[in-house]
């Protein structure tokens, strides 16, 4: 017998116990749209559990499409602990095809809630063979009623589903990204832990109050996020909008987050939600700041090490040009004192006149050689700033 839950002749669940295999299968017609009837469904779960005390739970979201609404602390605390009570060990979930239905799950379940073993799939298939590791043997006897028959969705494209989550789930917590989804019409905001760690919050808290994040961010950029909020939604052509702001954690840490978001609309053009991925770029924009410093101290060395080689390639200009000039000036007197001290090595027998002259000779030339030497140092003095060392900030 199957029972289903409706109001005003929409169903969105449908519900029946298989005695024979002591399986409870619930399958979710359409998306849930308020927490008023989230709860009536889950109810009507409760109840039927208590009535026949099944073993395992096969619960079918393959046809939902969106997030479920804020109500994870009452299915854990309550909808989870009364499965419990009613005998439920095994809870096999079979996954929304959407991103935000997966991460409303994601967020809320765990492996272990009240002694029920809880898992995730992607099909009715891993989710028997899993069951059938536990105990259910609806798959080695090849005996399945309707309700375990594989959904009208493909495999190859469960496949995909599958591959692209778990792609993301790698991308996001490699990444750090942290994605959102603001349903507009419930005001829900879905969230992955990346962007409850980006904020410093708990799970907890954002259900609390999931417009809690803003109370973080610098009031000097609390314009700039509600006016990128407003040009996002109201642009109908806007595929994507750019925000950078400041937000604040404790011990008065400042932390710089970059977010793009970009809005989903209906047919007639209304949106229904806004998307975005939140970047934390505090260790960028300060590996960028080091970077400019050191470009501006590299310019700066350059800057001096062309004023320097400037002034050496002028000084070596003037010597190249005053040693081309003065070399006789230097050869004459040097020349002459070879000469003179020659003649005084050789002739033994110099008479003192002769001996006088050459030694006065010597002199001179000596002299003359001494003044070359000075007139040479003194146009040729070296500004003592092309010596200067370069300072290397």
């Amino acid at each position: 017998m199957t029972e289903e839950y409706a109001i005003n002749g929409e169903s969105y669940v449908q519900v029946r116990y298989v005695a024979k295999y002591e399986t409870l299968v619930a399958r979710w017609l359409q998306n849930v749209p308020t927490v008023e009837i989230g709860k009536g469904c889950c109810e009507l779960i409760a109840k039927i559990t208590k009535r026949h005390h099944p073993l395992f739970l096969l619960n079918d979201n393959s046809d939902q499409v969106g997030a479920w609404p804020d109500m994870g602390d009452w299915l854990l605390n309550n909808w989870i602990k009364s499965l419990a009570e009613g005998g439920i060990k095994f809870y096999a979930h079979i996954l929304s095809p959407s991103l935000e239905g997966q991460l409303s799950v994601k967020a809320v379940f765990r492996d272990q809630m009240y002694g029920i073993s809880f898992n995730t799939f992607y099909g009715t298939t891993p989710a028997l063979n899993w069951l059938s590791e536990k105990g259910l043997h609806a798959l080695q006897e090849n005996i399945q009623s309707d309700f375990f028959k594989e959904p009208i969705t493909p495999k190859a494209i469960i496949q995909d589903l599958r591959d692209s989550y778990d792609n993301l789930d790698i991308a996001t917590k490699t990444g750090k990204m942290g994605i959102w989804t603001d349903k507009i019409e419930t005001g829900e905001l879905v969230v992955n832990d990346q962007w409850l760690k980006l904020f410093e919050l708990t799970r907890k808290q954002h259900r609390h109050n999931n417009n809690q994040w803003k109370k973080k961010i610098n009031p000097k950029d609390l314009s700039k996020v509600h006016q990128a909020e407003e040009s996002d939604r109201l642009e109908a052509d806007a595929k994507q909008v750019e925000v950078e702001y400041r937000i604040t954690l404790p011990d008065d840490e400042v932390r710089f987050v970059r977010c793009f978001m970009s809005t989903r609309r209906n047919s007639d053009g209304t949106i229904y939600k806004v998307t975005g991925i939140n970047f934390d770029i505090t260790n960028q924009l300060a590996r960028e700041r080091e970077l400019n410093e050191a470009l501006e101290a590299k310019n700066e060395l350059i800057q001096q090490l062309n004023q320097h080689t400037s002034k050496i390639e002028e000084q070596n200009l003037k010597l190249r040009q005053f040693a081309f000039a003065n070399a006789h000036d230097v050869r004459a007197p040097l020349a002459k004192i070879m000469g003179l001290a020659e003649l005084l090595k050789m002739d033994d027998d110099l008479v003192e006149e002769e001996y006088e002259y050459l030694v006065t000779s010597l002199i001179d030339s000596s002299n003359e050689l001494d003044k070359v030497i000075r007139r040479l140092a003194k146009i040729l003095a070296i500004d003592s700033d092309a010596t200067n060392t370069i300072s290397i900030k």
